[in-house]
């Protein structure tokens, strides 16, 4: 697999799906579930929303990391958001943690389309970078 997406498409593609969220809401809010002559429309919406939000995920795996580009580091359970902090080479990146699990770590792409720390194997799924978004999730219940 090969990273061939940009960030600017895969951000453009991030918000109209929240412009659809927005509509689609709004028409639910306004009509309270009585879409009426709208119907058509919210139909409309929710199909391309869903098929962007597809195309999203397979965006995510090919997108070009960039200095700046919002991320989350997986680890099993817990997610921590973090930003890429440089470029090490066109497959291996540098990410700067916030919250709980701050630091860095370096990542490498994988001809799975994952992105994973260096140093682990591509079965192993210890520790993975999502690209294009940033989460914060820390399982307590260990």
């Amino acid at each position: 697999m090969e990273l061939i997406y940009t960030w600017k498409e895969l951000k453009t593609a991030q918000d109209r799906i929240q412009a659809i969220a927005s509509r689609t809401d709004e028409i639910c809010d306004k009509h309270h579930g009585a879409f009426g002559p709208f119907k058509a429309e919210y139909n409309r919406l929710w199909q391309e929303r869903h098929d962007l939000q597809d195309k999203v995920e397979k965006m995510r795996r090919q997108t070009i990391p960039v200095v700046g580009m919002p991320c989350t580091v997986i680890f099993y359970s817990d997610r921590s958001a973090a930003m890429v902090s440089k470029i090490l080479s066109p497959k291996c990146i540098e990410v700067k943690m916030c919250g709980i699990y701050s630091g860095k770590k370096v990542f490498t792409y994988r001809s799975n389309g994952h992105w994973v720390e260096k140093g682990t194997t591509s079965k192993d799924w210890g520790t993975l970078l999502g690209i294009g978004f940033q989460e914060n999730h820390f399982d307590m219940e260990y």
